[in-house]
């Protein structure tokens, strides 16, 4: 038995900038500064004031230390490894470095005594080899976890028929032993084999993870039907597990599971699943599991179509850009002085040449994109984001169908999946949202890598969604009080934003205990309620509920506002964030801290997750971005994007998986027994819950 790990992918650029304020903060500043002309520098001055600071700093250190060592640093990487080992005591932090170094074939002495030139290249060579073993562990998670079975069956032969002195064979052969894969007798594996194996064995976990959910609805009826499920195992596997011993007859834990079932609901759609194929599993050989079946409540999940949901027209001139979804391939060219324009202003339009494939647009418009944390400037070293307008100097112009598109760098999403598979169950829940595509591009011969082209917000775009598309389009940060600052992305030539100041004179005058009575003749109350829902279902923590990335569109078929999703890059990121989180938003606080909003909210909550967030469609998505991106981050110059790709999927994954769950287990009755005098922590209690995942 092992806990489940949700860990944060942890970006290198984000190593590389640490690493950056480490030496500016003078953390390994001396160390930088003196170790190329003074090389008896005595190992221990190099990390002194790291040690002064505190041990989590030091953690910090060799954590970036062993990445820097992946990026090609090996040489200071592993002197900063070695000055953590000779001068701290025995701490997590200096084992931690030791294995490092030996991991590298290094000891302190050799790190004292080898010229940089050597260390610098075992370090890589090992560094390498190490990296290509962590990024096919990884690749093969995620494709079971995806059940593309042939695929890994097929991955996994080709390591078993390599030499037994590759590098990466005994981590294989320890993740096949993880997986139950190891014991095949005299037998050689074929890809038949295999595949059906991985897949028994994802389908088993899979079942378990669900029987360990059960424990968020009642306790006692997760481990009955746990027991249940092992009768369902063979012997040999059973006794694998851990289950053989002390397992009560059959006929007695379906005897405690009779008397339990009637405390299931049928709003448990989950629960309901779960036990129906545990006693499906029993049903061929007991009579009694399948008079259980029948006794079981029929589920009662949402109708997406009852739920009355717009839905897009089909007048679409952007049609053939995002269907079918796939990786294009652009180039811009800039002259030197529009360059240095950009790097002026880099919010300002400048005229640039767009090719793609045969076609080629002269004096077409083009900016940089991003705010903090995604906007890079235009150079040799960073992945710039670009918004490219081909009207902007030209009227009329568009590039096929559309008169503007918008390449983001994924810079704060290394799966590049994120506001793909975010915006596309927005749209499932009826709230506008771009769609999403792929493209290379190259900037004046310079290869930049793989961007999220995202489909701009412009009448095109409202014209799918809505009758009229004259309406005043604004966009955050800010409230929407703040309707001097907020931007105003359409109709900028008359600058009316009376419509704004009358919400702002609206959320004034609205009564405290139940003011939607009032705002909701200003705003949209059932389509915000989807919106701020999906928000949080998603764990957007940077959207409205931050009063940072967001749209706003009053409709003029209603005259109501509604919200529209934007930035979505940071979506899928906590699963066990609280479904009601305090909220920037004064809109948001409107809903959430008022009697009928709380409720209002919750209710809207179970009816996304009944209706729209369904895991099996979504793990698809995944699957078909997943294969879709992939080749195209294979690069030998960025090794690292691709671990980062892996580890990001593995992180949504692991979110998708957890969060409706999660959500369920949040908005339960308490436990009438339950003091307000006992702190309560929904992350806390959900981790102890969780624990004992199966393997």
């Amino acid at each position: 038995m092992s806990s489940p790990s949700f860990s944060y992918p942890f970006s290198s650029r984000l190593i590389i900038e640490t690493w950056i304020g480490l030496v500016l903060a003078g953390v390994v500043g001396t160390f930088v500064n003196r170790a190329g002309a003074q090389e008896s520098l005595s190992l221990p001055s190099i990390v002194m004031e790291a040690g002064e600071r505190n041990d989590h700093r030091l953690h910090e250190l060799v954590e970036i230390s062993e990445r820097l060592g992946q990026l090609g640093a090996g040489y200071e990487a592993a002197r900063i490894l070695a000055g953590i080992v000779e001068h701290h005591d025995p701490s997590e932090a200096s084992e931690r470095a030791l294995d490092i170094l030996q991991q590298w074939d290094l000891s302190i002495e050799a790190v004292r005594t080898r010229s940089p030139g050597r260390i610098q290249s075992l370090v890589k060579s090992l560094s390498h080899r190490s990296h290509h073993q962590e990024l096919t562990l990884l690749h093969l998670e995620n494709l079971v976890r995806l059940e593309q079975f042939p695929r890994s069956a097929d991955l996994l032969l080709g390591h078993i028929k390599a030499s037994t002195e590759n590098a990466a064979q005994p981590a294989i052969q320890e993740w096949m032993r993880s997986k139950r894969l190891e014991n095949n007798g005299d037998a050689i594996w074929t890809r038949a084999s295999l595949t059906s194996a991985l897949r028994k064995w994802h389908e088993t976990r899979t079942l378990a993870q669900r029987i360990r959910f059960l424990r968020m609805i009642d306790h006692e009826l997760s481990e009955l039907v746990y027991r249940a499920w092992q009768h369902t195992l063979n012997r040999a596997f059973l006794k694998d597990v851990g289950g053989e011993h002390d397992l009560p007859p059959l006929d007695e834990i379906l005897s405690a599971l009779r008397e339990r079932l009637p405390t299931i609901e049928s709003r448990e759609t989950d629960a309901i699943d779960t036990i129906t194929q545990v006693l499906g599993a029993l049903g061929e050989h007991s009579r009694q599991a399948q008079q259980l079946l029948e006794q079981l409540p029929p589920g009662t999940p949402t109708e997406r179509e009852s739920l009355g949901l717009r839905k897009p027209t089909d007048e679409d001139p952007g049609r053939s850009m995002f269907h079918p979804i796939r990786v294009r391939h652009y180039q811009i060219r800039l002259t030197k002085e529009a360059i240095e324009e950009l790097r002026e202003e880099p919010k300002q339009y400048v005229r640039g040449t767009f090719i793609a494939g045969h076609q080629q647009f002269k004096s077409v418009g083009i900016r940089l994109k991003g705010s903090w944390g995604s906007f890079r400037q235009l150079d040799d070293l960073s992945k710039t984001a670009f918004t490219i307008k081909f009207n902007q100097f030209e009227k009329g112009r568009r590039f096929n169908g559309l008169r503007r598109i918008v390449l983001n760098n994924a810079v704060q999403d290394p799966s590049y999946l994120r506001e793909a598979l975010g915006y596309d169950i927005f749209r499932d829940a009826g709230i506008p949202a771009p769609r999403i595509t792929y493209a290379t591009l190259a900037v004046n011969g310079q290869r930049k890598g793989l961007y999220v082209q995202v489909e701009a917000v412009t009448k095109d775009h409202l014209k799918r969604w809505y009758k009229k598309t004259n309406g005043n389009l604004y966009e955050g940060p800010g409230d929407v009080t703040d309707w001097r600052d907020l931007d105003l992305d359409s109709n900028r030539d008359r600058e009316d934003r009376s419509d704004l100041r009358a919400l702002t004179r609206a959320i004034k005058e609205a009564d405290d205990r139940d003011p939607w009575a009032g705002l909701s003749l200003r705003v949209d109350y059932e389509h915000f309620l989807r919106f701020l829902a999906t928000e949080q279902i998603l764990n957007h923590w940077d959207g409205y509920t931050s009063i940072n990335n967001y749209r706003l569109y009053r409709n003029p078929d209603s005259d109501r506002f509604e919200f529209l999703p934007h930035g979505g890059d940071q979506f899928f990121e906590n699963p066990f964030e609280p479904i009601i989180r305090p909220q920037r938003g004064i809109l948001g606080r409107a809903v959430v801290r008022t009697e009928k909003g709380k409720r209002d909210f919750i209710r809207t909550v179970r009816q996304l997750l009944d209706s729209v967030w369904d895991e099996a469609l979504i793990r698809q998505r995944i699957t078909a971005y997943y294969h879709l991106i992939r080749p195209h981050l294979v690069h030998r110059d960025t090794p690292h994007l691709l671990l980062e790709f892996e580890e990001t999927v593995r992180h949504v994954l692991d979110f998708i998986s957890i969060r409706g769950t999660a959500i369920r287990f949040q908005l339960r009755p308490q436990e009438k027994s339950a003091s307000w005098r006992v702190p309560h922590h929904h992350d806390e209690e959900l981790h102890e819950l969780l624990e004992g995942e199966w393997e």
